[in-house]
């Protein structure tokens, strides 16, 4: 009886798992209600999200509405965060029993946006993840360029999943650096490199070149033959052995006037607003 008991368990919760994913799997990562996509650009949005949303059981979310506003049933003092909060857990998304995800929801009537995280969201999308986050794609879609804006946020959400699934998430001490960054580095220390070689080369070169390779080995000695005046031993060094004790590290977050780590509201959610 106990087993026939445990093997119906394990049959519901190994259905629940494929109900999980099978809704995860088929449900729209995009959303255009204000038709600023076209079909082509939406179908390959949302299967980017999709891929992104399965690999790292993180949902992975575009919502481009006309107005906020019309989506509340009380729009008096709203912002974007309670529109943003409605969708979030009226539909319901993200993947998991955490809900874990992020999302970018645009209202185009005053041009907010907002980035709204969940459960495991939380840990990828740090507070200061959000604000290299939105960097990222905001440039673009002020110009109105929609789909480069969305393909580029996808692009960097799938960095910065990776970067926190190998325990380094993107935060004010693991701060990203460019390529570009890289590259001038890297240039820098080779040119570095060949001026200071010109320059000790030079140095040596000054100090030497009165100095000419003589033909017989008496020429090498002094007029007056050579001659011992003073004999001593004199004591020059001695060898030591340490051992290297490295400082403990501080664990703490610090740099740049802001610690590190996410703010979560009282819904276990973590949000960054403005206008693009």
């Amino acid at each position: 009886m106990r087993k026939k008991f445990s093997a119906i368990i394990l049959s519901l919760i190994l259905i629940l798992s494929f109900t999980v994913t099978a809704l995860a799997s088929d449900m729209d990562y995009v959303t255009d209600e204000a038709g600023i996509l076209d079909t082509s650009e939406r179908n390959k949005l949302n299967d980017k999200a999709k891929e992104l949303s399965l690999k790292y059981n993180c949902g992975v979310y575009i919502i481009v509405l006309q107005d906020y506003l019309s989506y509340l049933d009380n729009p008096t003092g709203a912002v974007i965060k309670d529109t943003a909060e409605k969708f979030y857990f009226d539909k319901p998304m993200g993947i998991g029993k955490d809900q874990s995800g992020i999302m970018l929801m645009l209202s185009m009537s005053d041009r907010d946006y907002i980035l709204y995280a969940h459960g495991y969201g939380n840990t990828a999308f740090t507070d200061y993840g959000k604000d290299y986050l939105a960097d990222m794609f905001l440039g673009e879609l002020g110009k109105d360029n929609w789909y480069k804006g969305f393909d580029i946020y996808l692009n960097t959400c799938n960095k910065m999943l990776k970067a926190s699934h190998m325990g380094n998430p993107i935060d004010v001490n693991n701060k990203p650096v460019s390529l570009y960054v890289r590259l001038w580095g890297i240039a820098a220390c080779i040119v570095l490199g060949f001026i200071a070689a010109f320059i000790v080369k030079s140095i040596l070169l000054d100090q030497h070149k009165s100095v000419a390779k003589k033909r017989e080995a008496n020429q090498y000695i002094a007029d007056g033959g050579l001659e011992l005046t003073d004999r001593y031993d004199r004591f020059t060094h001695k060898t030591q052995s340490r051992v290297y004790d490295p400082p403990q590290k501080n664990n703490s977050s610090g740099g740049s006037g802001r610690s590190g780590g996410t703010t979560v509201d009282s819904r276990g959610s973590s949000s960054k607003s403005g206008k693009f």
